[in-house]
């Protein structure tokens, strides 16, 4: 029987629980350290409050993302932002796992995502296996039934977009550059922190500006390169394709 209605989807009740229990155990427990140890230094403190204002900030983040399916197509909230995608403006709905993050959670790593007819890609909050198990929902059937339904309602003008079809593509063969570039952030980060262990424990001056910097550096230097050559790869696909026709 073909399905009618989806969602909506959202972060589960029962992780949106865990998480906020946890985040107030955290400024709970590390704010009371800071304020009851004067002698931590400066630079600790900085680095413990802001990742403490980071995780306040994603969990608001995953409690105001959601994605809303209708008889029009999509609607994807983010915080205050709304964006509608009509079916026939849909290029495809898939379900893309990151098996190199799967380290850092206690099962699957996947989102789901739309390809619009202009070729932009949007992550649709809620659809990823954490989320979708928590309300005793496989993410692979809930995927293939949304992605049934939007080909039973695009209509029969639906046309492929070819840069849609390319960033498709591309993606699927040479992986996300804002993952990598994310990954090469954590790989700053702990040369930051090696150099910085390094400098006390030798006694050598190194400022504890390289934990943030590092980073940053990393994240910057890995995304440009792979923003570049993503486009360079789009750009020769495209020429081939106008050559064949």
């Amino acid at each position: 029987m073909e399905r009618e209605y989806f969602g909506p989807y959202g972060i589960a009740a029962r992780n949106a629980v865990i998480a906020s229990v946890l985040l107030v155990l955290g400024i709970v427990g590390v704010g009371g350290g800071l304020l009851a140890d004067g002698n931590i230094a400066v630079w600790v403190r900085v680095v413990l409050a802001a990742g403490l204002l980071g995780g306040a900030g994603l969990l608001v983040w995953l409690m105001a993302s959601r994605t809303i399916v209708d008889a029009d197509g999509l609607e994807i909230r983010v915080l205050w932002t709304r964006r509608r995608i009509r079916w026939s403006e849909l290029q495809e709905i898939d379900l893309e796992y990151r098996p190199e993050l799967e380290a850092f959670a206690p099962g699957p790593i996947a989102a789901a995502h739309a390809y619009d007819s202009s070729g932009g890609r949007r992550t649709l909050p809620g659809l990823e296996p954490m989320q979708l198990a928590a309300r005793g929902i496989d993410a692979n059937d809930e995927v293939a039934a949304l992605r049934a339904a939007w080909i039973r309602r695009r209509g029969p003008d639906w046309t492929p977009s070819p840069a849609a079809l390319a960033h498709l593509l591309d993606r699927r063969e040479h992986g996300d550059p804002w993952l990598r570039a994310i990954i090469s952030a954590f790989g700053g980060a702990i040369a930051g922190l090696v150099l910085v262990l390094g400098g006390l424990f030798l006694d050598v001056p190194v400022t504890p500006l390289l934990l943030w910097l590092l980073p940053l550096a990393f994240f910057a230097a890995q995304l440009a390169r792979g923003l570049v050559r993503r486009r360079r790869r789009i750009a020769a696909a495209g020429r081939l394709s106008g050559g064949d026709a």
